[in-house]
């Protein structure tokens, strides 16, 4: 004789609610309590929460740090922008300072858009800001080449400063990824301050004059590498 084996019969609504059980086939699944409280991206009744699926121990002061850290480097990439166009004019037609400060803009909005990238990774909400205008002019007394790079290498060096702050706070909530991920970023920022600070050096050697122009033919050749 066959024997039949019947399927167990579905609890009522009424004892299940509260309990996040779910019918499949006459079997009854009770998913442990930690499952239920990582469904962040969904409510009890199945209704989608317009927050985040993917958020993991993600502390809030560090999704703030990371969207003023957005917002910093579309300004720098703002004013790096502008040196470039200010370098590019007839009256001071010095192109490879212009070409290096172009680069050097492109690679800070890859970076904001790389920080953006990683916001929405952890289930972070990207909030940007308006940028301010960046200046047109720079100090002709001291030079406008030597003035442009102390204003980039403090920016760089302001740069540095708020993404060790950014680590800080994931050290603080021990977000080993976020700090991996901050670490490559500093890294490659002491590269940027080191090489800028050269410059700086550089172009207060040779002055405002005839050594500014091989300053700037040796950029135009290639011989800058922090903004590649």
């Amino acid at each position: 004789m066959t024997s039949v084996v019947e399927p167990q019969k579905k609890a009522p609504t009424g004892q299940t609610e509260g309990k996040f059980a779910e019918a499949i086939e006459g079997v009854v699944t009770l998913p442990l309590a930690e499952v239920k409280e990582k469904r962040y991206g969904e409510t009890e009744r199945g209704q989608v929460n317009k927050a985040t699926f993917v958020r993991v121990d993600y502390a809030g002061d560090l999704e703030e740090a990371i969207n003023r850290q957005i917002d910093f480097e579309m300004n720098l990439g703002y004013v790096f922008l502008a040196m470039g166009a200010y370098f590019d004019r007839d009256t001071v037609a010095l192109p490879g300072i212009s070409k290096f400060f172009r680069c050097m803009s492109e690679r800070e909005f890859g970076d904001g858009e790389k920080f953006a990238a990683f916001q929405n990774m952890r289930g972070g909400r990207v909030q940007l800001m308006a940028l301010p205008m960046p200046d047109s002019d720079y100090n002709a007394e001291k030079g406008d080449a030597l003035y442009a790079f102390e204003l980039a290498l403090a920016l760089q060096k302001l740069n540095m400063d708020k993404l060790k702050a950014c680590h800080s706070l994931a050290d603080k909530s021990d977000d080993f990824q976020a700090q991996d991920f901050l670490e490559d970023e500093l890294s490659a920022q002491a590269k940027v301050v080191k090489e800028l600070g050269d410059y700086v050096c550089e172009l207060k050697r040779v002055g405002k004059g005839h050594g500014v122009f091989h300053f700037d033919e040796r950029i135009d050749e290639g011989g800058l590498t922090a903004a590649a």
